[in-house]
């Protein structure tokens, strides 16, 4: 039995050392001022209550006032000029992201339900 949960621990550690941080690491971190921007702002995303998290993001001024509007109105999570970091803080990571030959596309969802976010230098042109 000994063995069976040494076992046990050891996957654990190497599987969650192999995801990366993830949302509930950041926010159990002391000091959020290690956590990278992209985690920060996935974190933010699905607990966008957290003012801990909120003050982080102002005071490494991460994101503009414009993705503020849109994150802070209720009836939106994404709007045109918003920066990729403003994108994640409001929907999270994408699923997988596209190169095409005049920017960048940002899938969410799955087959059959899916978020298309399209960028342009550095800011959301359109989605769909």
């Amino acid at each position: 039995m000994e063995r069976f949960i040494s076992v046990f621990v050891v996957i654990v550690l190497v599987l969650g050392g192999c995801a990366g941080v993830g949302v509930e690491a950041v926010l159990e971190a002391e000091d959020l001022a290690e956590v990278e921007d992209r985690q920060l702002c996935n974190a933010f995303s699905e607990y966008p209550e957290d003012e801990r998290l909120r003050a982080e993001i102002e005071e490494r001024d991460l994101i503009t006032d414009r993705d503020w509007q849109v994150i802070d109105n209720p009836d939106a999570d994404i709007g045109t000029g918003m920066t990729p970091l403003g994108v994640i803080c409001s929907r999270g990571e994408p699923g997988s992201t596209n190169e095409l030959e005049r920017g960048e596309e940002w899938v969410y969802g799955w087959p059959g339900s899916r978020a298309y976010v399209y960028f342009s230098e550095g800011e959301v042109i359109t989605w769909q």
